[in-house]
């Protein structure tokens, strides 16, 4: 349980008195005391005591998960003398590591009143967090010892030097790196967001990276795997704002994928069977969404890899970057290639699969066609066995 009491005092007035306020046709609310005490992933709870006892109709708590556009409101319990509270369960819409803006409104004699607005930080603050920093990288970690910090700080400011060298894109701003130990560890941290098999997840909009790196004999290569890859989404979103989210799937996490330092040998032999099996995913398909299911989810992942790196070789990387900026202002999935490189998906699609392919490709049409060539031979080939017996006879 973390207990965050929060006092009307010097600290807190500095803060409210430095945030600029917004427009309000509501009146000030007096507010002696507020206390907030969470219990992360189960609760949290708010509690406020006004200097006076004078009736409050309609108390409510109002808050904002930082960098979302929606208010909650959430009503008050009165517990008498001037106290009233408010317990908050549905914690799946607040992500780990937001910070939230908070206030209390009511009506007094037919008038409104809103409070001082506050703000506290919903941490995980089930582990015991270690941090240390280098340049614009935060790091926190409660596994594993100080060589163990430098291993991830060293691999996290190699994937920023890989992230410009093959996007441009640069580390300006500060942001945060959490390193679980296990997958379990960060799938809790996520709730019912999390899919049971991811171990890296970004916060784009908070600035904020979480990768599940065991310490040990492995922990290098997962490394090299996950912090470049969650470190290129925040990367993205602080490129193109709010353009990030028209990005279509593929691509976002094509990039992503892309920019990992420890290569996955795997994708490539993945996607030539699809292709060869013709179970690959058409790219229409990935705009939206990946699947969910582990195997599906892996394949596509793996095409959207090797998709946008043949788009880079085989038409540069100054396509590439004009194709984000393309889908950020606004255009659909099948448009943005369209503008970009004057061919649709589908061409691009078919170009991708062939320079993958070669052999493979052909035995897997061969193969799916095999049946109709049979029936053309037999078709083709009766009546020419019949010329040619009565030319012999």
């Amino acid at each position: 349980m973390r207990k965050i009491p929060i006092f009307l005092a010097l600290a807190l007035s500095l803060w409210y008195l430095a945030c600029p306020r917004a427009i309000q046709a509501q009146e000030a609310l007096e507010v002696s005391k507020v206390a907030v005490d969470y219990d992360f992933a189960r609760q949290i709870h708010f509690e406020f005591e006004l200097p006076h006892s004078a009736e409050l109709e309609n108390a409510r708590l109002l808050f904002q998960v930082e960098g979302e556009p929606f208010t909650q409101v959430v009503p008050c319990q009165s517990l008498g003398g001037g106290r009233f509270a408010v317990t908050y369960t549905l914690l799946d819409t607040i992500p780990a590591f937001s910070s939230l803006t908070f206030w209390m409104e009511g009506e007094h004699a037919g008038v409104t009143l809103a409070s001082p607005r506050y703000r506290f930080r919903y941490l995980d603050d089930r582990f015991p967090w270690q941090s240390r920093q280098e340049g614009n990288i935060h790091l926190f970690w409660y596994e594993g010892d100080a060589r163990f910090a430098q291993m991830v700080l060293d691999t996290a400011l190699r994937g920023l030097q890989t992230i410009e060298s093959k996007s441009g894109l640069r580390l300006k701003a500060p942001l945060e790196l959490y390193v679980y130990a296990s997958g379990a560890d960060l799938q809790s941290a996520l709730g019912n967001g999390a899919s049971g098999w991811e171990s890296g997840h970004a916060s784009p909009r908070l600035g904020v990276a979480l990768a599940a790196i065991t310490p040990g004999p492995n922990q290098s290569l997962v490394a090299e795997r996950l912090i470049p890859h969650e470190l290129m989404h925040i990367l993205l979103y602080r490129e193109l704002g709010r353009g990030y989210d028209a990005l279509p799937v593929w691509l976002r996490e094509g990039l992503a994928k892309w920019v990992e330092l420890s290569p996955d040998a795997d994708a490539e032999r993945v996607v030539k069977q699809a292709i060869a099996d013709n179970t690959f995913i058409p790219f229409q398909e990935l705009c939206p969404s990946f699947p969910l299911e582990a195997g599906r989810a892996y394949l596509s992942y793996a095409q959207a890899f090797t998709f946008v790196r043949y788009l880079s070789e085989t038409y540069g990387q100054e396509a590439l970057n004009r194709l984000l900026h393309a889908y950020a202002d606004g255009l659909g999935c099948e448009q943005g290639v369209l503008k970009v490189y004057g061919k649709s998906l589908a061409t691009l699609e078919y170009e991708w699969r062939v320079s993958l392919s070669g052999g493979v490709f052909w035995h897997g049409v061969l193969r799916n066609l095999s049946p109709y060539l049979l029936f053309l031979a037999l078709f083709l080939g009766y009546p020419l066995i019949l010329l040619f017996r009565r030319r012999i006879g």
